[in-house]
């Protein structure tokens, strides 16, 4: 039909009657409404017209097009900054074959010279003609360059044609040059020769300027692979499920042996397998989580990028969510993008009840659902995965049933649809579209796994850009594209690169299954049951170690003694989530030896964990100071650990680069800890399991000074507030997790024998005589903190529900404390980009005086005042990511842009329109006189205090008082951390 078709974004006032493809999304910078436009004339003929203060471009012209040119089917069109390419197909025409190719004159023949200039497109049907600008002089006498169908010869350029000189400075996307088939005709002219003309070149990770594009040969191949990640409960038929997809035939049903009978999955299990899809052969990556709780410790070590997510459950649970209910958070935290699929799978076919209606509707309600959950958690379409197809599998007799495939009924078919997912999903990959991969990624994909086998298991980010860069010059020009190459060798197994992380975006796994192997062993010893599961506390508070039935199914993948472990531990304290290091020892002795290493390496392995967010180290404790049988009551909070120095606090918020590699990094602790006393134990927040005291919870907050912050999340990622506290812990002095006394025992009970003493002191020379403090009974917390910075600076984490609470109490305004607790929490928060969540400080209606500022946290006076709305908003994300390789030496490691101070006089008041209106921070002030009866009358009022505890209370608020009127900041900090422990005690 006859008429104009615009190409470009919507248009407020397009024209009557016309039509208009919009463009939008990544890659449309420059892109405006009406950018250009198609016209087709009554006789068929389709004319591209430019439109004014816009650039378009046709095949490998090196200039814009400034009138009106004919298209052909097959001509490709680039528009915009970032050269967005289309293809034209006219519909009216026959399609292209192999024998009927698209020239530029249909004068051109295997033996005819070249033929003079086409005529005007006014008369050449089907000739593509250039721009004006590059139309040769007809009084010159050049020929223009016309390629001719001569399949045995290479086509020769004219040698004093100056416009083949600036095909060079073409525009084209080289990736989608090579990797694209194009009739011969849309060719450069030495394209096949692939000599005498450089392939156009346009960078891919810089928005350059045209003049400024390198050449390049990135060659591409056709890469299909993909990685399915199996999650849910235990016993839900994940691992028979795998099994079964690859065993190939019909004779497997014939056994009756063959009726698996497989035992939990330890950590991380992986395989690879090569099936055919309709048309292509596709290697599928079949990765398991184990379903017991205690190894959601792992989820960071999964790819969440080019996988798709299948859950699995039991057809005995249909139409209930709580068991899904872990892995669909796990895959909303990490989820940024709408491309995340999801199979449903549901198992035990063989002994459900259901009918196939009742199948039907158990599907059609689950998904529902799980889409009203996805809109309830996920405000942002764009980040909001998607359920892409559900099964019913009977794992037993090898039979399928699908609400949706008639036709699919074996797993042959079952696994055909799989391989088919895979391959659309390759090909629809936003980063490598129509599954063209560079053949580079390939070699440095054979350089990660060379360095595996030469027993590297870590390499720092520089090492690793280093070697990509030996691998192939490029990847030093580009740190975004390398940045893409990596997640996609981490979706398929080959390594690990932590992006979001605080510390670990500075190193790079290599040998990825030996490292979720040993954060496998390490999660043993955490809760087998989550704590996002309603359950007792009974239950809560079992490890895997201590569940021997569970041991012994698991016996032939563990690499360790369950008994051997539970003999070591001679003070019986892995129940509060403790270790002592002969208890480390012979944990981790035999995954050690794997990679023949000794106990000398068990420091390297701990500072591991600690960069990860899995241990606190011992030293860090703060012990209880009433009651306490070893007497450090009477001790100041000096410790056996002295005070870490401004610089090594601005060192470890991140604002300062520790070292280029484990190594420095290792040898740096040993350094700072071989002064004091080696470290005897380790702590493992994630196995805490006790309630905050209420006393606490209510009362404490009313004598600390402010401001008070909150972030409030829609949703909690797993694990979120043990690893706040573990990068806490290794930023502060000290912190208090709840009521722990302490005991002296013999370092030869608590650290291992031999020589690995030595190793896991970490560079001490002395040997297992002598005496050392352990936790004797603790009540450790499992949603509070008290934070001990230095000697006048402290702060109050707790969990309330959803709202991470934060509240200071400072006496010098340590702008370095305020801004860097909180920028270790959003650090954190970063980490899960699929959260939302609002960081906000509680303001009051103007300024208020010091006597009501008492018992005003829960008034009408005060309210949340936003200072981020979401710290993960898309726009957040994109940003971080778009730096995910850049090293202290870079940009990204100093941290975010620096704010405002955390305790500001005022907020930002440009958007008020009046004093009146301007928000004020709640924070008390310092001085005065404290009231010892009201203070002690506030904390007993509704407490039945023992009158050990009375006296004890009325000390502290009686020391705190003096301090306070001689000016002794320190002082009054000590007496706070002493009540911080009576409150604890009630």
């Amino acid at each position: 039909v006859a008429g104009t078709t615009y190409l470009g974004t919507a248009s407020e006032a397009p024209e009557e009657g016309a039509r208009c493809i919009t463009v939008s999304g990544d890659g449309t910078a420059g892109v405006a409404p009406l950018h250009c436009c198609f016209l087709r004339r009554a006789d068929g003929r389709v004319l591209l017209r430019p439109l004014g203060g816009h650039l378009t471009y046709i095949d490998v012209s090196a200039k814009p097009i400034t009138m009106d040119v004919l298209l052909v089917s097959g001509n490709v069109i680039c528009i915009g900054e970032e050269f967005l390419q289309f293809r034209f197909t006219d519909p009216e025409t026959s399609p292209m074959t192999a024998r009927r190719r698209p020239m530029r004159s249909p004068m051109a023949t295997e033996t005819e010279p070249p033929p003079p200039p086409p005529p005007p497109p006014e008369v050449v049907r089907h000739a593509v003609v250039p721009p004006p600008v590059m139309a040769p002089s007809t009084s010159s006498g050049v020929p223009p360059i016309v390629p001719m169908l001569q399949l045995n010869k290479i086509v020769e350029t004219p040698q004093n044609n100056g416009a083949a000189a600036t095909i060079a400075a073409c525009h084209k996307d080289p990736a989608a040059e090579a990797c694209k088939p194009k009739p011969v005709a849309k060719k450069p002219v030495s394209a096949r020769a692939g000599a005498s003309v450089a392939s156009p070149v346009a960078s891919r990770g810089f928005a350059t300027a045209r003049r400024t594009m390198a050449p390049s040969n990135d060659e591409c191949m056709l890469m299909y692979r993909h990685t399915f990640l199996f999650l849910g409960s235990s016993n839900s038929g994940k691992s028979v499920f795998r099994e079964n997809l690859r065993k190939p035939g019909k004779w497997l049903s014939f056994f009756a042996s063959d009726r698996k009978k497989s035992g939990p999955t330890f950590g991380i299990d992986s395989f690879s397998m090569e099936t055919k899809g309709t048309y292509q052969t596709i290697e599928m990556t079949m990765m398991e989580l184990g379903g017991t709780g205690c190894f959601s410790l792992l989820e960071g070590l999964l790819p969440t990028r080019h996988v798709t997510y299948v859950l699995c459950f039991s057809l005995h649970e249909c139409g209930s969510l709580e068991s899904l209910q872990p892995a669909l958070d796990f895959i909303l935290c990490h989820a940024s993008s709408k491309d995340t699929a999801i199979v449903l799978l549901g198992t035990h076919l063989d002994t459900c009840s259901l009918g196939t209606q009742g199948l039907v509707r158990c599907f059609n309600d689950m998904e529902r659902e799980i889409s009203n959950y996805f809109l309830l958690m996920q405000h942002h379409s764009d980040a909001r995965p998607c359920i892409v197809d559900r099964f019913a599998v009977d794992n037993i007799n090898r039979t399928v049933f699908t609400p949706v495939h008639d036709q699919l009924k074996k797993f042959s078919e079952l696994l055909a649809w799989f391989g088919d997912h895979a391959i659309q999903q390759c090909r629809n990959d936003s980063d490598f579209p129509n599954a063209h991969v560079p053949k580079r990624l390939e070699a440095l994909a054979k350089k990660t796994r060379n360095l595996c086998n030469d027993g590297k298991w870590c390499l720092s980010s520089v090492e690793f850009k280093t070697i990509a860069r030996v691998v192939d010059s490029r990847y030093g020009q580009n740190m975004h594209e390398l940045h893409h190459h990596m997640q996609l060798l981490a979706s398929w197994g080959v390594l690990h690169h932590h992006y979001r992380h605080l510390t670990m975006r500075k190193y790079v796994m290599v040998d990825v299954p030996w490292v979720q192997r040993v954060m496998a062993v390490l999660s043993c010893c955490t809760n087998i049951v989550p704590k996002h599961v309603v359950n007792t506390t009974a239950d809560r508070s079992t490890s895997l170690l201590l569940c021997r039935d569970l041991v012994q199914s698991m016996a032939a993948t563990l690499p360790f003694d369950g008994d051997a472990v539970l003999t070591s531990d001679v003070y019986g304290l892995l129940l509060q989530g403790i270790m002592t290091m002969r208890t480390v020892a012979a944990l981790f002795t035999g995954v050690l030896a794997e990679k023949n290493f000794g106990l000398r390496q068990l420091p390297g392995l701990l500072e591991l964990f600690r960069s990860y967010d899995f241990i606190i180290m011992g030293s860090r404790l703060q012990y209880s100071f009433y009651n306490n049988g070893v007497g450090l009551g009477t001790c100041r909070l000096s410790g056996s650990v002295g005070s870490i120095s401004a610089l090594q606090m601005q060192q470890i918020m991140g604002d300062v680069t520790v070292g280029s590699s484990v190594e420095e990094r290792e040898a740096g602790a040993a350094q700072q800890t071989a002064r004091g006393t080696p470290e005897a134990f380790v702590i493992v927040p994630a196995c805490f399991f006790s309630k905050t005291s209420s006393a606490l919870c209510t009362y404490l907050s009313h004598f600390l000074f402010g401001p008070f912050y909150r972030f409030t999340l829609e949703m909690v990622p797993h694990n979120f507030f043990s690893r706040v506290v573990c990068r806490v812990a290794h930023c502060a002095k000290k912190i208090y997790l709840g009521p722990a006394t302490a005991r002296l025992v013999d370092l030869e009970d608590v650290l291992a024998d031999g020589t690995g003493a030595q190793g896991t002191a970490r560079g001490s020379n002395t040997n297992n005589k002598g005496t050392s403090t352990i936790v004797h009974k603790s009540q450790f917390w499992d949603s509070t903190a008290w934070v001990i910075n230095s000697s006048t600076s402290r702060a109050l984490l707790r969990m309330v529900h959803r709202s991470l609470l934060v509240t200071f109490h400072d006496f010098v305004d340590s702008k370095q404390f305020y801004d860097g607790l909180r920028h270790v929490i959003r650090n954190i928060i970063y980490e899960s980009p699929g959260v939302v969540c609002q960081e906000s400080i509680l303001c009051t209606d103007g300024v208020l005086e010091e006597d009501q500022l008492v018992d005003l946290q829960h008034s009408d006076l005060v309210y949340w005042s936003p200072v981020d709305e979401n710290i993960n908003s898309l726009e957040k994300i994109r940003e971080r990511e778009a730096m995910a390789l850049m090293t202290a030496r870079g940009i990204t490691a100093r941290g975010p842009p620096r704010r405002p101070a955390a305790r500001p006089v005022q907020l930002d008041d440009s958007a008020q329109g009046s004093e009146e209106e301007i928000a004020v921070p709640f924070v008390r002030k310092r001085t005065g006189t404290i009231s010892i009866e009201a203070a002690v009358g506030r904390v007993s009022s509704s407490l039945s205090l023992s009158d050990d505890l009375h006296a004890e209370a009325a000390a502290i608020f009686e020391n705190m008082r003096e301090s306070r009127e001689r000016g002794d900041a320190a002082g009054e900090c000590e007496m706070m951390d002493r009540l911080v422990d009576i409150l604890a005690q009630t």
